[in-house]
Order: C-alpha cells, then structure tokens, then sequence
C-alpha cells in the first residue's frame, strides 16, 4: 500500500487505496440523520487544514454558485456525482386535501436531481448491476438458442 493511503479495515470498513484526505468522508456516523453545512465545514476544516473561516467560506461560496445557476434556469451538472435540474411545471387543476374544494394550481419552477452511474454504483453496490447482468447473460442465452425473434 502505497504511502498516501490507508486502510480502513480497523475501523470496520473494507476500503483500499483511498487517499488519506478523503477516508474520514467514507465513514459514516450513524447518529446522522443527514449530512448538514455544518458537517461539510468541520469536514474541510479536518481533512484539508483549513482554518474554520475558511472552511465556511469555501462551503458558502460553493452553495450560492450553485444557487445562482439554478436560480437563472441552468442546470449544474456536478461529474461523478450527478446533475441537478430545473423543470417547469404547467399549471394544472388540484384540490385542497383539507377542505375538498377544487382549485387551480399555479405553473412553478422546481429541482430535480439525477445521480451520476458513478454514484449509482456507490450507493446501490453490487445488487442493481448483478441484476443487470444477469438479465443480459439470460437474453445472450436466448440469443444463442435462436428463442428470441428478431
């Protein structure tokens, strides 16, 4: 192992060849609920050495650049990570689920975010791909068998 990485096995987690800075990000605590600008800043501060200042700065500034985009309409595509967009919605008949009464829903702008392959594989692991590619090897099979029709 080279010296730049560390294994995480002590801590129960089967990981290799992680760069040191970036080992702490893949523990997870289980007493979070959810991951907070909070934690991003403590995180920066612990693993990169920055001043807690500089932490927020870098963590503000990040966020609004993102808002600003998507706030003009563009999307932000983030690489490995996934892409954040925004769609218009027409404006359409409801009902209020309080009262019952019918009413007319207004068009808005709202956020989607799509996640990257990359972090499908991260997140989901091993169980959507074995079903992937088991579903590939059975219609390779039938293609074989010449079952399936053209």
């Amino acid at each position: 192992m080279s010296s730049n990485t560390n294994s995480l096995t002590s801590k129960g987690i089967d990981a290799i060849n992680i760069p040191v800075p970036f080992q702490s990000l893949m523990i997870r605590n289980p007493t979070l609920i959810a991951l907070t600008k909070n934690d991003i800043v403590e995180r920066l501060q612990a693993e990169l050495c920055f001043t807690k200042s500089q932490s927020i700065q870098v963590t503000e500034c990040l966020i609004e650049v993102i808002k600003a985009s998507l706030e003009s309409g563009d999307d932000v595509l983030v690489s490995g990570f996934g892409k954040f967009c925004v769609k218009e919605k027409m404006g359409r008949r409801g009902r209020n689920p309080a009262t019952g009464e019918d009413m007319t829903l207004e068009p808005r702008r709202v956020v989607t975010f799509k996640y990257s392959g990359s972090l499908r594989k991260r997140v989901i692991g091993g169980v959507y791909f074995a079903q992937s590619e088991r579903r590939l090897c059975c219609l390779n099979i039938l293609k074989k068998d010449n079952v399936m029709s053209s």
